[in-house]
């Protein structure tokens, strides 16, 4: 075969396959249409021609409508009858030609609406029109293919026309077409839109509704204007009127296509427009367009010679050509040509070309590069956005890439291209060494932690691994293996704050967090270390301290100043102590001291008096003052004994301090054995008090307070007993600090305060009660309201009520404690000072508070007939405190 030949069958070859893939396409596009694919083309081509250009309406047609402004007129909905026949009268009266409803009148309403509305009808002489309908049910009276059919009753058929308002939805769920008629029963009914044209047409079938024709542009009126006669009188001269409804609420909306959602009754004008105007529209010519277009695109295909782009280019200009001139044919005709075939193949054919030209490989070629361009894009910005900080690095040491998290752990700028030995701590670039040094199979990456030195003296910790992995690179690397080079990844993370974090809950493990000493577990374990390295014949002290009334001054000072108050005596005792002593905290108000006795050190008795003498005497803060002591217990005890541990020292120290504060002559006491008992007795006391009051084992006596100049009876003092049903008879001395230890106080005071007020209302008469209150109970937020709900009960008088407080409730003078002062004052109650004397009260305190009776302590008083000091310290009080007494 010669040269020639070759190219001959070369060329006839090409044109071959060229003509094979055009008749493809063509068959394609044939099958599509035929499938109902081309529909969405269409619609999307004929919306576009309504859109270029907005006709009015013809002028013919107004709608009344049911809109918001009138359903909130009338109020109620569905209306009553009476109002539709009251419009129909009215538009009628104005010149109305004819009046259709696009509104359900298939069901009754009261016969006496109904009775109005057919009334109207019969008046309109037939001028008026009903909606008909058929919608799809599975209930009730259908006709053929399972729909049910709404028409007005027979009432109102008698005299108005029906007429059908049902429009086929496409399968994009707009509304494309209107009908001229329907099947509905065993006849054929016009449509609505038919009927208001006034222009003869077809009894069945449909048309392409025509939304070049603005709907915003019809005459509107109010449905409740028209009612109320503001709507202008000229407007339905001669016109077909259709009432509808346009409010949201009444859902009678429909997508469409350029304008969105329009009501039923706008649609059914706008076909009835549409008819009016000659502008009921109908597809045509989509076959005969398809076969014009195979003649103008085949030299096209044939032709490889010219140039892909100018193909390319000429098919848009054909589409565009064919698309204007189609758009000039639906100006001036009722069709639609239909082109939506035509640019199917024009596209299908541009799409050859381009594959034939750039290929089907390259295509695949660079949606594959588009692709990974998005993922590297994706994970750059991944890689950005971590949390912790991300280096790469290479084998020569050499910055490839950079996280901006890097910048802001080492506190340095970043780059790419810089040598990591510059940014990078010594250590890190060890242990980057060490990666690219051993093999990728066997390096096993670990965390490790390095501390930094940062601009300021701030020191930082931070966290890091080194891992290895291999780049797939154009060619052999000349090292490592072919086609792949080995990059190290440095992931770290500021962990400073977690360190000192950790560090914070170490400390908090050990130490109280208000004084800074060793909390009881850390305090016990000191102790347990050192006994268990001590000599068996080496002796050991466990002093337990208290501070006195700490509650009392919490409750009337607030709690920061306690805090203030027991962080001093921490301090002091830490100052008392050696190196080789330990001091902790056993609870809020509670320390607790562990010392080897050697003749060095001194004896235990000389430990308590150091440790005495080391707290101030008086604590002062935000200008208040309160005297400070201690309540101080301890124990002794010999490596060599069998319950030398710190536990069994503390608990026996415990004991002694429970008992010194008990105990009022003495503030520091030695544990002795027989305190067990003692402690053991307080339990158990603690479990049955808790039962004394579901046992009836509470009762309260009263004291008689007798005045000095008549011998009278003046009132009474309230007294809690306590007789248990085994243990007999407890003193009050014994279960009162139980009570007030336990919280229990708080119900048995409670209980006391009722009990005495409703006997003394029994009793009758007018003497005064006298009620003990602690400080617990004083200094509960909801007293007041104890003791209102107690007068309101019983009926006791309010002024008649004397509650008797210590001296150690007005340690410091709060806001907050004058106004519950303030407010049992309100109530009409009296207060007694009990015990002046014996603690923190001085006569200008005294004249602060609202005290009408004060007593002073027997321990003053008992022995004044024999004592001259008492009698010449008691005496000059008795005028200031009368003075004081009565001011108050």
């Amino acid at each position: 075969m010669t040269f020639e030949q070759k190219s001959t069958w070369k060329t006839h070859w090409r044109g071959l396959k060229t003509q094979s893939a055009f008749a493809i396409v063509v068959l394609t596009v044939v099958l599509f249409g035929y499938a109902g694919g081309l529909d969405p083309i269409l619609r999307f081509l004929v919306e576009g021609r309504f859109s270029v250009e907005s006709n009015a309406p013809s002028g013919e047609i107004v709608i009344v409508e049911i809109d918001a402004n009138s359903l909130s007129g009338v109020g109620v909905w569905p209306w009553p009858r009476g109002l539709h026949g009251e419009l129909v009268d009215k538009v009628i009266e104005q010149g109305a030609a004819e009046v259709y409803f696009d509104v359900d009148f298939s069901a009754q309403s009261t016969p006496e609406e109904d009775a109005k509305f057919a009334e109207a009808l019969a008046r309109a002489e037939g001028a008026v029109t009903l909606a008909t309908f058929r919608q799809q049910s599975n209930f009730g009276t259908t006709e053929e293919g399972g729909s049910h059919v709404n028409r007005p009753i027979d009432l109102f058929l008698e005299h108005s026309w029906p007429g059908v308002v049902s429009v086929p939805i496409s399968t994009d769920g707009q509304i494309w077409h209107a009908r001229y008629g329907d099947q509905v029963g065993q006849g054929v009914e016009p449509s609505l839109s038919a009927l208001m044209s006034g222009v003869p047409t077809k009894t069945e079938g449909s048309f392409w509704i025509d939304y070049s024709i603005d709907p915003l542009k019809f005459e509107r009126v109010s449905f409740v204007d028209v009612l109320n006669g503001t709507a202008p009188s000229h407007v339905f001269q001669d016109k077909v009127v259709i009432v509808c409804a346009t409010a949201q609420e009444l859902r009678d909306i429909f997508s469409v296509p350029v304008y969105g959602l329009l009501p039923g009754g706008v649609i059914q004008a706008l076909g009835a427009e549409s008819i009016i105007q000659g502008r009921a529209l109908e597809t045509t010519g989509r076959w005969t367009i398809f076969g014009l277009a195979i003649f103008l695109l085949l030299p096209l295909v044939l032709l490889v010679m010219i140039n892909w782009q100018v193909r390319v280019l000429a098919l848009v200009v054909f589409a565009a050509a064919i698309e204007v001139a189609a758009y000039g044919v639906q100006q001036v005709r009722p069709i639609i040509p239909d082109t939506s075939a035509t640019h199917f193949l024009f596209g299908m054919t541009a799409l050859y070309v381009l594959f034939r030209q750039i290929g089907f490989h390259k295509i695949l070629a660079l949606v594959s590069q588009r692709r990974a361009e998005n993922t590297e894009q994706m994970l750059k910005q991944v890689f950005d956005d971590s949390f912790d900080a991300i280096i790469v690095i290479d084998r020569d040491l050499t910055l490839r890439m950079a996280s901006h998290k890097a910048d802001a752990v080492f506190q340095r700028e970043f780059e790419a291209g810089q040598s990591a030995q510059n940014v990078l701590p010594d250590a890190v670039i060890e242990d980057v060494k060490s990666a690219f040094d051993g093999a990728k199979e066997t390096y096993s990456a670990s965390k490790k932690n390095i501390e930094l030195e940062i601009e300021g003296g701030d020191r930082r910790h931070v966290e890091y691994v080194v891992t290895t992995t291999t780049q797939q690179t154009a060619q052999r690397s000349e090292i490592g293996e072919e086609g792949h080079t080995r990059l190290a990844s440095v992931t770290c993370r500021d962990v400073t704050f977690e360190r000192e974090a950790q560090k914070r809950l170490a400390y908090l493990a050990r130490h109280d967090p208000l004084t800074g000493l060793l909390n009881r577990n850390a305090f016990e374990m000191e102790c347990d270390v050192r006994l268990q390295t001590a000599d068996p014949d080496e002796v050991f002290c466990v002093y337990c301290i208290a501070v006195d009334e700490i509650d009392s001054v919490k409750a009337s000072l607030g709690m920061a100043y306690s805090d203030d108050l027991l962080r001093s005596v921490g301090e002091d005792l830490q100052n008392c102590i050696g190196d080789d002593a330990y001091l902790g905290v056993l609870h809020d108000n509670s320390y607790a001291v562990f010392v080897p006795l050697t003749p060095e050190t001194g004896c235990s008795e000389g430990w308590a008096e150091r440790l005495h003498a080391g707290i101030s005497e008086d604590f002062s803060s935000n200008g208040n003052r309160v005297p400070v002591s201690i309540s101080m217990g301890y124990v002794s005890s010999k490596k060599a004994e069998t319950d030398t541990s710190s536990g069994q020292l503390i608990r026996k120290a415990g004991n002694a301090l429970s008992r010194a504060k008990l105990d009022m002559r003495a503030s520091t006491i030695q544990f002795e054995p027989h305190m067990e008992e003692g402690l053991v007795r307080r339990r158990a006391l603690e479990v049955e008090l808790t039962n004394a009051l579901e046992r009836d084992e509470l009762s309260v006596f009263y004291q008689p307070q007798v005045g000095f100049a008549d011998k009278g009876l003046l009132g009474v003092e309230a007294l809690i007993r306590w007789n248990h049903q085994t243990l007999g008879p407890i003193s009050p001395a014994e279960f009162i600090p139980i009570a007030e230890e336990s919280g229990m106080i708080l119900e048995i005071g409670e209980w006391v305060m009722n009990r005495a007020a409703s006997d003394l209302v029994k009793l009758g008469g007018d003497i005064l009660l006298s009620v003990n209150v602690s400080p617990q109970q004083f200094l509960q937020q909801s007293f007041a309201d104890v003791v209102k709900n107690c007068l309101d009960q019983t009926g006791f008088p309010s002024e008649r009520m004397k509650l008797e407080i210590t001296e150690s409730m007005f340690v410091g003078q709060t806001d907050e404690l004058q106004m519950r002062i303030d407010a049992i004052r309100d109530l009409g109650c009296q207060f007694a000072l009990d015990d002046f004397g014996t603690g923190y009260s001085g006569l200008s305190q005294l004249a602060w508070f609202p005290f009408s009776w004060i007593k002073i302590d027997r321990a003053f008083v008992d022995d004044m007939a024999t004592s001259k000091s008492h009698y010449a310290l008691v005496k000059p009080l008795k005028p200031a405190l009368t003075v004081i007494t009565k001011h108050n």
